[in-house]
């Protein structure tokens, strides 16, 4: 067992204990709210200090690392989150937030699809009719060089008999 940083005795908890309290999140979490859920489904750290401890943060980050190598869970920023289309507010930015993979599955990459789809639709489109502005640039260019050619051409200038 380790410490905590007030001196209390850390509960450290079991690979299965970590990805239960993982899974049983609504949105993908920070390590510190997996240790507690982690207390809260096992009643660890509900009593007096001294008769039950909490879930160690950095015993659960650690099972979180491990978990995550052999696949059980996922761990992204929230903005790698909200491309998958999960929103996490109030989320620090750099924050590395954990969720099972059987819920990433089943929420995160039909969000995601949405998340393109609708992303791909604010993309502004052309329709077949319309130009590109490049390929609108060319034949002006090119029609203003026919033009100039013509004007020297004295066998195709406004000369030309």
């Amino acid at each position: 067992m380790g410490t905590s940083g007030n001196n209390r005795r850390a509960y450290v908890p079991g690979e299965e204990e970590v990805l239960e309290a993982v899974a049983s999140l609504a949105r993908p979490s920070a390590a510190a709210e997996v240790a507690a859920r982690v207390d809260e489904r096992t009643g660890h750290g509900r009593t007096a200090p001294s008769v039950s401890a909490s879930a160690s943060v950095e015993a659960v980050l650690g099972l979180l690392r491990e978990l995550e190598k052999t696949a059980r869970v996922k761990s992204y920023t929230p903005e790698q989150w909200r491309t998958l289309g999960i929103l996490v507010p109030g989320a620090a930015p750099y924050t590395r937030l954990w969720w099972s993979v059987d819920k990433w599955q089943e929420t995160a990459v039909p969000g995601g699809q949405r998340y393109q789809r609708g992303r791909r639709d604010q993309e502004p489109r052309r329709s077949a009719d319309e130009e590109s502005p490049v390929t609108a640039n060319l034949r002006r260019v090119a029609e203003e060089f026919r033009r100039q050619y013509r004007a020297r051409n004295r066998f195709e200038g406004p000369g030309a008999g």
